[in-house]
């Protein structure tokens, strides 16, 4: 059977569709629609059906003389797409992390050392979406003049959501501004975003997932009446007991307090491509020739 190979981009997982698309179109003989539309949904991996090796060359070529640099991956080495794992209860400790369900006895222990990758994803929820239109807040927004401005107020409503209210910090622009934190937490729980964690495992593949509003925190320390906390803490414990395993640059601004609009999903099929991008750039680091074994991953810059 003949080798297939994919393309996997090594600095930021978007392409930027209008600098490559013509010469990728060209390259295969079709329409351009045909490559635009594909590349708009990819996060990371191209060509994940596979392609030769003379192909999957050329397109590596074109890439980079876009500024765009990548790397040739067999096909069948790729993280597969599965379906994750729920989890409702887990417990981290000295030797693992305990999971299973809430009422159960039986519970696995998960080596940290078998943890490849932390994944956060914030994702939109379109029926929240409507409730958001009934707030205040969105009323205050709609009625500034200044696209800046209702920009600016709507960038930082998001971070409410992503990042603990400190005090006396508020979602503020030059003409708004929320009169107390109470409202501020309150008006965060109805945000348009469900906050997902992954946890990868690489051998075999297995994801579970974590759902911050759908999770029993009684084992996490330092829980608090507020899902958003507890999810904080729980990531924050994760992160300091499996040292060795890798968050993925988004978790990291997660964990930093520092999640840019960007940072964010419109559906749950883009965050998992994003998480299976970071694992396969963690994975073929880890199988490059010896003299580059030390050399970090590099991600794109904030």
């Amino acid at each position: 059977m003949t080798d297939r190979y994919s393309i996997l981009l090594t600095r930021d997982p978007r392409v930027d569709v209008p600098t490559v698309s013509r010469p990728l179109a060209k390259l295969f003989r079709c329409p351009l629609s045909d490559i635009t539309t594909p590349l708009r949904k990819s996060w990371g991996i191209l060509f994940d059906h596979g392609l030769n090796r003379e192909t999957a060359e050329q397109v590596v070529e074109i890439l980079d003389d876009s500024g765009q640099p990548a790397q040739i991956v067999e096909t069948r080495q790729l993280m597969p797409r599965q379906r994750p794992r729920r989890i409702t209860w887990a417990q981290p400790t000295h030797n693992g992390l305990l999971v299973g369900a809430v009422y159960e006895k039986d519970r696995a222990c998960l080596p940290w050392q078998t943890l490849l990758c932390l994944s956060v994803g914030l994702i939109r929820e379109e029926a929240a979406a409507i409730d958001l239109t009934n707030t205040n807040e969105f009323q205050q927004m709609v009625k500034l003049e200044v696209p800046e401005e209702r920009d600016l107020f709507r960038q930082q409503v998001a971070r409410q959501v992503l990042n603990p209210v400190e005090e006396d910090s508020y979602v503020t622009t030059a003409s708004t501004r929320a009169s107390s934190e109470e409202e501020v937490a309150a008006f965060q729980e109805q945000l348009p975003w469900v906050c997902h964690l992954d946890l990868v495992f690489p051998d075999p593949w297995t994801t579970l997932r974590i759902t911050r509003t759908d999770f029993c925190y009684a084992a996490i320390e330092g829980t608090q009446h507020s899902a958003r906390h507890n999810f904080e803490q729980l990531l924050g414990q994760l992160s300091s007991a499996a040292p060795d395993c890798c968050p993925t640059p988004i978790t990291q601004q997660f964990l930093d307090g520092r999640v840019r609009e960007k940072d964010l999903f419109d559906d749950i099929e883009q965050f998992e491509d994003y998480t299976r991008w970071v694992c396969n750039r963690l994975i073929a680091a880890a199988e490059q020739d010896p003299p580059r074994q030390s050399e970090p991953v590099v991600w794109s810059q904030p």
